[in-house]
């Protein structure tokens, strides 16, 4: 009970600190601190309000959110709840990137993201490394960015969290535009944008439209830019996220000046420098008003020029940001020349040389104290040294020197020599691993293929050899002479099949790879067998070979089966008196084969089908071919089989 009196008058003094120091950025912000000033309620719904109010950091003073954070981890205190725990973490660390201290940030986004409890939160864990992903982008490691927005992708896709697949393809798209591809930048804002019209249009961030006018505003595609950035204004008003809102208005006002309207440029650099205020965050403000002070000088408004940059000078000074005041004089000096108001000019680059006087013995004086600190260490040294010097030769400290370099080397040369066996110790295990895994991989590509191998033959010569066994046993039943004949003949003809099966497989398993030219001579062979059992169909076979390709013994014979299966399914149903095979390779290679049949039934479905038709899908895919089957007119049927990699 004391302890919870204890946090309530916190967060009292609290709310108290904030109203009387800040404005009030948002309807949304002042919903909710109305809500934790006048509303009853528990812990767990103050912790959960609290939480409200940090997410919207976009629109808070730093210092302000940094109050919110300490009444949340108040609330926390003995309560064992590692997610709210961490959801605290994470908002400090956006604290201290909004503070530019992204050494501190970068540290609690490492020590959470090698925690396996916050692993196990997929959305906790996501928001730290979307947060490591910013910093990586501003300490210009673009590579580590990128490769760590891909890597929260597949996290997102794989624990089917939208949001987050979302964020992480924005953030992808931001990287290369940090690195001038703007194509790239724009196919990755739109797959954004897709992603959000799939999942929930309500999900769509003023952010991405900003960017995607940003990029077009760069490939000086004005009109584009300016639909997005008037969606990003929209939307960045519609969800009271100043910070976006302020950045839409920078992008605006850029395209504003290229497309020559300058008053609205510059209504539009006052918006933001006014939301800037609103928020509160002095080190932003001065830089915008260092922007608009040089807009001014470029658009020839110095007056304009010389009073913008005189209030930021006015907040620099106040603030004791000393470091932006070079920065703030030697703009107002761009306006005082520009003017030609010389006097004016002439005082300011004076101040300009006494503000880096200032600097510069500000630090010489504490580079004198280290000097001088150093003088006297070093001084009694030499007093040391020259006692000893009294005591020995020239030659002993040359021979002395040359030992020390000697060992010097060598311990040099031995530390590498270890770091290079270790290195080779641990490649050697690498290649020992991969070639395990690969080892393993083949046996089990092996297995499987002598399971399915072995289901085709039972599939295929299973039935003739049934048809033997039966024509056997009504043999023995003593038929008619004309009987026998046919019984034997059919005998014959379905031993000859098993024999043609099992050439066929033994000649395409035999080989280590197979060319297209290959298969296509075996296929007339085959061709060439089914003849005499349909001897009013014309079968031809047409090769438009340019580049012959050659294929793993598996690939060549699913290609062998699919193309039996297809001839021998327009021979059976399709009623047709030509059949044409058309194969074509180039870069690639596909394989066509038409009748004049009935052609398709209007129902039929191949997406199921009988097992014929399953059996040559299930090849192809496993191949990695597409196939498919076309009705022709007035009447027929294409099977068309297409290599999709080379």
């Amino acid at each position: 009970m004391a302890i919870q009196l204890k946090n309530t008058i916190f967060i009292l003094l609290l709310l108290l600190v904030i109203n009387c120091n800040c404005f009030c950025q948002t309807a949304r912000i002042d919903s909710i601190k109305k809500t934790l000033t006048f509303s009853p309620q528990n812990e767990k719904e103050r912790l959960f309000t609290l939480f409200t109010m940090c997410s919207q950091y976009n629109s808070l003073h730093p210092d302000s959110l940094y109050l919110y954070i300490q009444g949340a981890k108040r609330l926390l205190v003995g309560n064992k709840n590692f997610a709210d725990a961490a959801l605290v973490a994470y908002y400090e660390t956006l604290f201290y990137i909004k503070k530019g201290r992204i050494d501190t940030a970068l540290m609690i986004v490492e020590k959470n993201l090698a925690d396996k409890q916050v692993l196990a939160l997929p959305e906790v864990a996501n928001k730290f490394r979307l947060s490591k992903t910013g910093i990586l982008i501003r300490q210009s490691k673009l590579k580590e960015a990128l490769q760590n927005a891909l890597e929260i992708l597949h996290e997102a896709e794989k624990s089917n969290i939208p949001k987050d697949q979302i964020k992480a393809q924005i953030q992808t798209g931001w990287v290369y535009m940090e690195l001038n591809q703007n194509n790239e930048a724009l196919k990755w804002f739109f797959v954004a944008l897709t992603t959000i019209l799939k999942e929930d249009p309500a999900l769509e961030p003023s952010l991405l439209n900003s960017n995607i006018a940003a990029v077009y505003n760069n490939l000086k595609k004005n009109d584009s830019a300016t639909i997005y950035i008037n969606r990003a204004i929209r939307l960045a008003t519609q969800m009271q996220e100043l910070s976006y809102l302020c950045n839409s208005y920078y992008i605006y006002a850029d395209i504003c000046t290229d497309l020559g309207n300058i008053s609205k440029a510059e209504q539009l650099l006052k918006k933001g420098i006014e939301i800037r205020k609103k928020i509160g965050d002095p080190f932003y403000i001065i830089a915008d008003l260092a922007q608009l002070g040089k807009f001014y000088a470029n658009v020839k408004q110095y007056k304009n020029g010389v009073k913008t940059i005189k209030e930021g000078i006015t907040i620099a000074t106040e603030n004791k940001l000393n470091s932006k005041l070079l920065f703030l004089y030697t703009t107002l000096a761009e306006n005082y020349k520009a003017a030609n108001d010389l006097l004016n000019y002439s005082n300011t680059l004076k101040f300009i040389i006494e503000l880096k006087d200032t600097l510069y013995s500000q630090n010489s004086a504490e580079a004198i104290s280290d000097l001088q600190t150093k003088y006297e260490v070093q001084k009694k040294e030499n007093t040391i040294i020259k006692q000893r010097l009294d005591l020995v030769t020239k030659n002993y400290w040359l021979y002395g020197s040359m030992i020390l370099s000697f060992f010097t080397l060598l311990l040099i040369y031995n530390l590498f020599k270890n770091y290079r066996k270790k290195e080779k110790i641990k490649m050697e295990f690498m290649l020992a691993e991969e070639k395990r895994f690969a080892q393993v991989s083949i046996k089990e590509a092996q297995g499987n293929e002598r399971k399915r191998i072995a289901a085709d033959l039972h599939d295929n010569l299973g039935a003739y050899a049934a048809a033997i066994s039966s024509s056997v046993d009504y043999l023995s039943v003593t038929p008619t002479a004309a009987s026998e004949q046919n019984i034997l003949e059919e005998l014959k003809s379905n031993a000859q099949q098993i024999v043609a099966q099992l050439n066929d497989t033994i000649w395409v398993l035999t080989k280590e790879e197979l060319a297209l030219t290959a298969i296509s001579d075996r296929l007339k062979v085959f061709i060439q067998r089914l003849l005499n059992s349909y001897p009013t169909v014309q079968i031809d076979v047409m090769e438009k070979i340019t580049m012959d390709h050659l294929l793993p013994p598996i690939q060549a014979f699913h290609l062998f089966k699919i193309l039996q299966e297809g001839i021998t399914n327009a021979l059976r149903h399709s009623k047709c008196t030509t059949i044409t095979i058309c194969i074509e390779s180039d870069t690639n290679w596909q394989v066509i084969i038409k009748d004049n049949g009935n052609g398709m039934a209007a129902n039929l479905d191949t997406t199921v089908g009988g097992n014929g038709l399953q059996n040559m899908k299930k090849r192809s895919k496993e191949a990695g071919w597409l196939i498919s089957w076309q009705q022709l007119h007035p009447k027929g049927t294409q099977l068309i089989i297409v290599a999709t990699t080379n």
